[in-house]
């Protein structure tokens, strides 16, 4: 009888826990989300739209032209997570798997029964260890260097050595482009649809006196938000969400 009700104080013991936990991590992504919103004009369905691929463990693409915060926004999400990386990158079609993926080469000699061999290895670069990754201009890049990245986006897995796979601690992919690719270009369009999530945006709307968003924006002169929320928080989040 005693330990059937030591048993049943602990399951108490850790609802609670779980429900606090709840609380303080989701009153945190809502402030973020709320100052977001408030900084970001215009932009309340882009801003939510990255926070459902944060806790969906899913990737966003967003379609528009120059100058409309696509990589700010990318950037502030990550930014208002304690403990987390991140990393742009410019996509071209001369940008490679190993311009993205790796770091420096080391470069070791090897000595086995008399015989001299020197070994390359390479390291890990910035892309394979953020938590968010921003690809810019998303096709630009060449149909084998995105199929490279597949990888990395689907299954959270690269290497960038033979015969070695490694986790990736990726949490989210934005990606990005002004356009969207010809009818002929099918492998590109293949390629987006690992983004799960699209949006598209244009820029700010002209200001009249039913909208001052465009004036408002040229007159912010607060900083971009943050917030309580860490990765802790985010994975927990996410756990959450799955049940």
């Amino acid at each position: 009888m005693n330990s059937i009700g030591t048993n049943f104080g602990n399951s108490s013991s850790r609802k609670a826990d779980d429900v606090k936990d709840t609380s303080r991590a989701w009153s945190a992504l809502t402030r973020f989300r709320d100052e977001a919103c408030q900084f970001f004009k215009e932009r309340e369905p882009l801003v939510e739209c990255g926070l459902v691929a944060l806790l969906s463990n899913s990737h966003l693409f967003i379609l528009g032209p120059p100058g409309t915060a696509k990589s700010m926004l990318a950037q502030t999400i990550a930014g208002g997570i304690g403990g987390a990386s991140y990393c742009y990158s410019m996509m071209h079609k001369f940008i490679t798997w190993r311009d993205l993926a790796c770091g420096e080469v080391i470069v070791n000699e090897e000595q086995c029964g008399g015989r001299k061999s020197i070994r390359f290895r390479n390291t890990e670069g910035a892309l394979v260890r953020a938590h968010f990754i921003f690809l810019d201009e998303l096709f630009k890049a060449s149909a084998a260097t995105n199929n490279s990245i597949l990888n990395l986006l689907e299954e959270r897995i690269y290497s960038i050595n033979p015969g070695e796979i490694s986790k990736a601690p990726l949490l989210m992919a934005v990606g990005a482009s002004n356009e969207m690719p010809s009818s002929g270009e099918d492998q590109l369009r293949a390629f987006a649809d690992r983004f799960l999530l699209w949006y598209e945006v244009n820029y700010v709307g002209v200001s009249d006196e039913n909208n001052t968003a465009f004036i408002d924006m040229l007159a912010e002169t607060g900083a971009p938000p943050s917030c309580e929320l860490t990765l802790e928080d985010v994975l927990y989040l996410r756990s959450e969400a799955q049940k």
